[in-house]
């Protein structure tokens, strides 16, 4: 990635490349409040710190003391693949040609870092924009935000029960009992396996697992041997603005995420959310049993949704129609970062 600061000056504007996150945090919080983009104040240092702080480009009005008017971020993954994220223009500045050239900004960013499969998950609105900069919609590309209720505490028992019935209820791991708290390499080599994605910066102690918001497990395979563990899936939860998100979900079979998903589903931690706060997953179209599982669990579909989208058409083989992430991406963890 290109450590050039600046991308664009003119007499009012300025397109910059911010230097810390710290230098654009209050901004980035304000507009996930306004956009209701359901994140965390922990969210950001877990993904523009992991996957490199500098890779968050800013838009600035010199002539309003280089107020930050909006901001993109590039995040480039270990293979080669990279994500366009975090998009976003003050309304006050809209319509006057800025938010193309922020996305240009960007765009040169992702050649200059040699990335070879880019993508983003578009809000229907933006969809038309990124499509005149040669970005293709994924077959059945379309991640739906699913909400229920957060379970009460006769519900969460209801999933305990059901968790100790499973006939693979000794092979799930709590990912917080692992000493150090981060994920697992082998996990981290599943999610690359079946989503394309490399990040093993993202799902780190330092970035992500020293929150004290997240949980998780991780279901063993009955398979494993005594020389080598493998898994059958993992989930994580962490806490979002609108209560609990699930994601991502991953998992060999139906079977299996819906073990999971009762698992992190009947946590303790719920607690702290509020009265009417609620659970939230943003899960895959392309994989035909999510919505049975999720429904089955008293899950529904929002109404909102994001359209997966590759530049030039161009995905990893696990992202084309009938790949693994058709498969095995029940959720994903956030349509931020894919």
């Amino acid at each position: 990635m290109s450590e050039s600061r600046q991308f664009y000056r003119d007499e009012q504007y300025e397109i910059c490349r911010a230097q810390s996150t710290d230098e654009y945090r209050a901004t980035w919080w304000n507009y996930m409040e306004d956009q209701e983009w359901n994140q965390h104040p922990s969210d950001l240092d877990s993904y523009a710190n992991s996957l490199h702080e500098k890779s968050v480009i800013l838009l600035l009005d010199r002539k309003q003391g280089d107020k930050i008017i909006g901001h993109i971020g590039l995040f480039a993954y270990d293979n080669a693949t990279g994500w366009i994220s975090l998009f976003v223009v003050d309304p006050a500045y809209r319509g006057l040609g800025l938010g193309g050239k922020l996305l240009d900004a960007a765009l040169s960013d992702a050649r200059n870092a040699g990335i070879k499969f880019l993508g983003l998950d578009s809000v229907p609105a933006q969809r038309q924009t990124y499509s005149r900069r040669g970005f293709v919609a994924a077959p059945r590309g379309i991640i739906k935000s699913l909400k229920r209720p957060i379970p009460d505490l006769a519900e969460r028992e209801a999933l305990r029960r059901a968790v100790a019935q499973d006939e693979k209820r000794d092979q799930l791991i709590d990912l917080r009992s692992i000493s150090p708290p981060f994920l697992p390499k082998d996990l981290i080599g599943y999610e690359s396996t079946i989503t394309g994605f490399t990040r093993p910066q993202l799902w780190s102690e330092e970035h992500m697992f020293q929150r004290s918001d997240i949980a998780g497990w991780a279901l063993e395979s009955s398979t494993t041997s005594s020389n080598a563990t493998s898994y059958d899936g993992w989930v994580l939860l962490r806490q979002c603005s609108e209560g609990f998100g699930i994601g991502p979900l991953y998992a060999k079979d139906a079977q299996s995420a819906k073990l999971l998903l009762q698992a992190v589903m009947s946590q303790p931690d719920f607690e702290q959310a509020s009265a009417d706060g609620c659970l939230v997953a943003e899960v895959c179209e392309s994989n035909e049993a999510t919505m049975t599982l999720f429904e089955g669990l008293g899950w529904d579909d929002s109404g909102d949704y994001f359209c997966r989208m590759w530049m030039d058409g161009n995905m990893p083989s696990q992202q084309t129609s009938g790949g693994e992430a058709s498969k095995h991406v029940f959720a994903v963890f956030d349509a931020i970062t894919g």
